[in-house]
C-alpha cells in the first residue's frame, strides 16, 4: 500500500531543488521547501512558474544549521532531499560577476588565495566543509531526530545530492571529498530510521534555467557517445579517456577521464530519479549516472562483449 508522500526539500528554490519540487508536485505529493531566504523559486528572468503557487507547495525560511527552525516541519514529512552545496568557495553566483567569482573560487581551491574567516556580512564563510558536508549531516540528523518516535519498521528516504568525481584537479579535491564524507556520515547514522540515497550525477544542465550549461553538456554528450563507440568497436588505439587514466598522465589528473565518459543529465532527469528512488524501498546508497537515468525511466544500456 502506497503512502501519501510529504517531501521536505532543503534548497527547494535552487537549481536542483526546484526541479525536485516540480517533479514531486506532478506526482501528487505535498512539498515543503526550506531555504535561507524562504522565497519561492523564480526563473532567471524573474518569472514565477505556476507550480510555485500550488496549494500543495509550502515555502519556509530556515537555516539548515538551526535545527529548531525546521524540526517540526521535518517531523511532518515522510521523506527528505538535501540539495544545498557549493562548487567553489566563492560568490560565483553573486553580484560580483560569475567570471570573477569563479576565478576567485578556482584560485582559492588551488591554494593561491586565502579565505577570510568571516564573510563580509559577519556570517561564517561558505566553505566546502560547512556547505557540502556539515549542512547535509545536520539536516540528516535533524530529520532522524524528528522521527525518533516513529514506530514503523520502514526506514524513511533521505536523499543527498552528491556528485561524480570527475572535476579534480580543476575544482579543489575538497569539493568531492566533503561530499563523500557527508555520504559516509549519513550512512553511519542512518540506523533503522533512514534509508540514505546518494545521487552522483556529472554535469547537470537546463537550457532555460541555466543557459550556459547547454554548450558544455552538448560537448560532453558528444564525448560520451564517441567513447561508447570506441568501446563497442574495440578500436585498437587508446581513447582520450584511456590516455588520461594512463601512467603517462600524473595521477591527480586521472579523475578528468570521467568527465569525458560521464553523460550530462538534464536536471529534470535527476529530479525524476530522486522521486523514483523515494518511492522504491529497494533503492539505497550511491546512484551513478547510469542508475540515475534508469530510475528516471531510461532503458538500460547494453554493452558489447
Amino acid at each position: 500500500m502506497s503512502i501519501q508522500q510529504r517531501l521536505l526539500v532543503v534548497g527547494g528554490n535552487g537549481f536542483v531543488g526546484s526541479a525536485v519540487c516540480k517533479q514531486a508536485l506532478s506526482r501528487g505529493w505535498e512539498v515543503v521547501s526550506i531555504s535561507g531566504s524562504g522565497r519561492p523559486f523564480r526563473t532567471p528572468r524573474g518569472h514565477a512558474p505556476t507550480w510555485t503557487t500550488s496549494d500543495r507547495m509550502q515555502w519556509h525560511k530556515a537555516d539548515a544549521f538551526d535545527r529548531n527552525a525546521y524540526r517540526e516541519l521535518a517531523a511532518s514529512c515522510t521523506a527528505a532531499v538535501h540539495t544545498v552545496g557549493i562548487l567553489m568557495e566563492s560568490n560565483y553566483k553573486g553580484q560580483d560577476g560569475s567570471t570573477m567569482g569563479a576565478l576567485k573560487g578556482l584560485l582559492k581551491g588551488w591554494g593561491l588565495a586565502s579565505p577570510n574567516p568571516l564573510a563580509s556580512n559577519g556570517q561564517k564563510t561558505a566553505t566546502y566543509e560547512r556547505m557540502n558536508r556539515d549542512a547535509a549531516i545536520t539536516v540528516a540528523e535533524t530529520f532522524k531526530e524528528a522521527h525518533a518516535c516513529n514506530e514503523s519498521d520502514i526506514p524513511l528516504p533521505f536523499v543527498f545530492m552528491s556528485a561524480a568525481d570527475i572535476m579534480r584537479p580543476f575544482i579543489s579535491p575538497r569539493y568531492i571529498s566533503t561530499k563523500y564524507e557527508a555520504e559516509q556520515r549519513i550512512e553511519e547514522q542512518a540506523g533503522h530510521t533512514l534509508r540514505p540515497v546518494f545521487m552522483r550525477p556529472g554535469l547537470m544542465y537546463h537550457p532555460h534555467n541555466r543557459p550556459w550549461s547547454t554548450l558544455p553538456a552538448t560537448m560532453i554528450d558528444v564525448s560520451y557517445h564517441l567513447h561508447k563507440m570506441h568501446r563497442r568497436w574495440n578500436v585498437p588505439i587508446p581513447s582520450p579517456a584511456d590516455v588520461l587514466r594512463s601512467s603517462f598522465v600524473p595521477a591527480p589528473f586521472h579523475p578528468l577521464s570521467g568527465a569525458l565518459t560521464t553523460p550530462a543529465l538534464h536536471v529534470d532527469t535527476v529530479a525524476a530519479a530522486i522521486c523514483e528512488a523515494i518511492s522504491r524501498p529497494d533503492v539505497r546508497g550511491a546512484q551513478l549516472s547510469e542508475s540515475i537515468r534508469q530510475l528516471a525511466g531510461w532503458p538500460a544500456e547494453t554493452h558489447a562483449a
